[in-house]
């Protein structure tokens, strides 16, 4: 079997007998699967582009049929990448060399109770004493934190004409960290996501990570740039597992309205990836041509949505459970990401009527 396969079957295995611990199986897969398509040669690694992440989701989730397990999946590769991009060759050393050998699993910790991730309203802070800060806060609907060996955490070191934001990793196992599981989320439920809580962790200045102060616009936003582009890879993955699911329990359906429906959905979902793999491409060049590439994206989706859902109620197609999980994944985080779109495709047409 391909490596895919493998890991499909092991993340079949786990979500069956649900015997694992969750924190032992995801830095399994993470050490034997997946972390390696994030990191160069360098760093024991066989990929390192934002492509070769792209197309691991999109494979893995077209095989597994989860969307939930791939987007942890996601997440740890892109804070490989981040960390590749913006850490100091000490932080190298630290977390990349160490990904693959030990199975190192991430999370990126910025937003927070009745704040969200909007910095404007963020307090958790990190005070300077000496040469150390002590951070304090908590996070929360923090991907991969109840499993994470360290959190990436976004705290406030300075305060002037607005507050300034620096980055600091934190390890979980840690008399002032605390954390606790979020259960029954609505979508992605075999996604492990939790609050974070710290107080007076300390940590030495020369561990921030990236640019002091600057972590909100450096770090965050740019974090926020390649998950919009990448998130494609576990929802097209999905729909490619839909369609073909649909195909092949209705083969014998004799109707070219059927396959007329079913085949200008295939090559909606074909064009969408085409297009976010050169949007993968063009992420390395750190132009800003992708600006407006996730925002189609999500009109585009919001539309395939539908039309599954109108071929299945036209010829009566029932779903089995699995696809009933992604129908409801899809739909749930659909409508979240087209709220957000929507805003910024109206303040797009404003400014461009000026």
């Amino acid at each position: 079997m391909s490596e895919i396969e493998n890991l499909s079957e092991e993340i079949k295995l786990f979500l069956e007998t649900k015997t694992a611990d969750p924190k032992n199986f995801f830095g399994k897969i993470f050490s034997k699967y997946c972390s390696k398509h994030a990191l160069s040669h360098e760093f024991g690694g066989i990929g390192g582009q934002f492509s070769d992440i792209y197309k691991f989701t999109r494979e893995t989730t077209s095989q597994t049929a989860n969307i939930g397990i791939s987007l942890s999946i996601l997440i740890n590769m892109l804070i490989l990448k981040i960390i590749s991009l913006y850490g100091n060759n000490y932080q190298k050393e630290k977390y990349l060399k160490n990904a693959i050998e030990k199975g190192l699993i991430f999370s990126f910790a910025v937003s927070e109770p009745q704040a969200g991730p909007h910095p404007k309203f963020l307090k958790s802070c990190a005070e300077k004493k000496a040469d150390d800060y002590f951070l304090s806060g908590e996070k929360t609907f923090t991907t991969n934190a109840p499993v994470c060996d360290f959190a990436l955490i976004i705290a406030i070191t300075s305060v002037d004409d607005k507050k300034r934001y620096s980055a600091f990793f934190m390890p979980s196992e840690n008399d002032n960290v605390w954390i606790e599981e979020i259960k029954n989320l609505p979508f992605f439920k075999d996604c492990p996501h939790g609050t974070i809580g710290f107080d007076s962790f300390k940590v030495s200045e020369n561990e921030i990570f990236g640019e002091k102060n600057k972590a909100y616009d450096q770090i965050v936003m740019s974090f926020r740039k390649f998950e919009d582009i990448l998130m494609a890879g576990p929802v097209l993955g999905a729909m490619e597992y839909l369609i073909h699911s649909i195909l092949r329990k209705n083969k014998n359906l004799d109707s070219n309205d059927f396959y007329y429906e079913t085949g200008a959905i295939i090559a909606s979902i074909k064009s969408l990836d085409f297009l976010c793999e050169k949007a993968c491409e063009e992420l390395e060049t750190s132009k800003n041509t992708t600006e407006f590439i996730h925002l189609f994206f999500r009109e585009e989706i919001k539309s395939l949505i539908e039309r599954i859902e109108n071929l299945c109620q036209i010829f009566q197609l029932n779903f089995d459970s699995n696809e009933k999980q992604i129908m409801e994944d899809l739909s749930g985080s659909g409508k979240i990401a087209f709220k957000a779109a929507w805003n910024k495709l109206v303040k797009l047409a404003k400014n461009e009527s000026l």
